[in-house]
């Protein structure tokens, strides 16, 4: 039995972002022709862009930038939602306390992608956004719930993108926030984030480790103790382009396929299964969350868990909770 480790990162930063600017790019200029992204959002939310980045053919850039969130007074946040195109996700983390602040940025720099714990001082993410469907992504946070943010407080926002046409194209992406409703008491949300590297990285074959070519392969199943106080209100699941299947369960064990909740067979574009706001998913001691990812790989490559969204695959589910316990993580 696994149990994600709790990361207390307290209430912090949050904030929004993101589009990319190209650094160190020995190819010539081009004219960027900048994509629309639609109706503009309302007055009285908190958007952060960053200029368009124009991406070659095939490019493929994970990018970052940490700044001090931009408020003059504390906000409590009810809605993040993201605009975005040619982005495989977009990641907004918070920092926690730290007797060292991160590392300031402005221009966006080549960063590891999913760094979840890494950096100066201890961030978590608390939002990520994976698709160019609006519909799919954003979060609306359940009546009196809220991300919690100080005009003291750091953020990071981290961009992979990848230009898979055979054209030069123009990566942006816009996110806001949407404060609550003045005089509206709420209680703080959090994120969970759990990955079965392990799983993909096995001996399927019994020759190399990793999903073996042109076969399709399940891997075995994994399971994490979810605690017994938390309120789910929102999963998702995260794999590169071999994926065709993640299937996630409520159970005690590996073993036990348990009760089904949700399966996704779009990796490109995953949907954020959202519970009724009076129906949350709660556990009871022993139980959590089981997920089994599947894939076909069609290259004749052995392809193990990575970072590339080409060459690589992942088996990751994340979900959104509250009262925050702090950032729950459990990484094999």
């Amino acid at each position: 039995m696994q149990r994600a480790n709790r990361l207390a990162c307290g209430l912090g930063v949050l904030s929004l972002w993101a589009v990319l600017g190209e650094l160190g790019c020995s190819q010539p200029e081009m004219q960027m022709d900048v994509p629309d992204l639609g109706v503009p959002f309302p007055s009285g939310t908190i958007q952060l862009s960053l200029p368009p980045v124009q991406l070659n053919a095939g490019q493929e850039r994970t990018v970052c930038v940490t700044r001090k969130f931009p408020l003059d007074v504390a906000a409590d946040i009810v809605k993040v939602e993201i605009r975005q195109t040619l982005s495989h996700h977009v990641i907004l983390y918070r920092y926690g306390n730290s007797a060292m602040p991160p590392q300031l940025n402005d221009v966006p720099q080549d960063c590891t992608g999913l760094n979840i714990l890494g950096g100066g001082g201890l961030k978590a993410p608390l939002f990520i956004g994976e698709s160019a469907d609006p519909a799919h992504n954003q979060l609306q946070l359940p009546p009196g719930v809220a991300y919690h943010f100080e005009p003291s407080d750091y953020y990071m926002l981290e961009v992979h993108m990848l230009n898979a046409s055979i054209k030069p194209a123009t990566a942006v992406a816009d996110a806001y926030l949407v404060p609550k409703a003045p005089d509206e008491s709420v209680v703080y949300a959090d994120m969970l984030f759990y990955n079965n590297t392990q799983g993909i990285n096995l001996k399927h074959d019994q020759k190399q480790s990793g999903l073996p070519p042109n076969t399709a392969t399940t891997i075995p199943a994994m399971f994490v103790e979810v605690p017994p106080d938390i309120k789910l209100f929102g999963l998702t699941t995260h794999q590169h382009r071999l994926g065709t299947s993640v299937i996630i369960s409520q159970s005690d064990s590996a073993t036990n396929p348990g009760t089904f909740i949700t399966e996704n067979k779009d990796w490109e574009h995953p949907p954020l299964y959202r519970l009724p706001d009076d129906k949350p998913m709660t556990f009871s001691p022993g139980t959590g969350l089981r997920w089994v990812c599947s894939y076909n790989n069609t290259t004749s490559s052995y392809i193990k868990f990575g970072e590339s969204a080409l060459s690589n695959e992942m088996c990751i589910i994340w979900g959104y909770y509250y009262p925050s316990q702090g950032f729950q993580v459990f990484w094999n």
